[in-house]
């Protein structure tokens, strides 16, 4: 398998097997209707359970992506930029696919040149 095949088979178990996802209420685009219901996407992936990354992946995630780890090494990251939360979970999924991809070429300036602000990323222990 080549090494660009085996990347990506390994970010779709870890999308497939580790990943989960929550939904809450948005005050993004759309007026006042789109406020009443669910439309913020968040993923949530436990760095230190993960089964297909090395010890020193976990590393490198947990300490270029501090902000958006918890002290659980719990990531989370958010979206809500769109009216529909089918968008928003497309959109947060594949920016953590990109996070994934430059972690797992382990190029430190390769993953500080994709960080995108776009996404809201914070802070919180996830409830659950």
């Amino acid at each position: 398998m080549k090494k660009e095949e085996l990347k990506q088979a390994i970010i779709d178990r870890i999308c497939s097997h580790e990943v989960s996802y929550d939904h809450s209420k948005s005050g993004g685009h759309g007026g006042q209707k789109v406020n009443k219901k669910e439309t913020k996407a968040e993923l949530y992936f436990d760095i230190d359970k993960s089964d297909y990354l090395t010890d020193e992946q976990k590393e490198l995630l947990a300490r270029i992506y501090h902000n958006w780890v918890n002290k659980e090494w719990v990531l989370k990251m958010d979206c809500h930029e769109e009216r529909y939360l089918h968008a928003n979970q497309e959109k947060v999924t594949k920016h953590f696919h990109q996070v994934l991809d430059a972690i797992l070429d382990g190029n430190e300036h390769h993953i500080f040149g994709r960080h995108d602000s776009k996404h809201h990323h914070k802070h919180k222990k996830h409830k659950h």
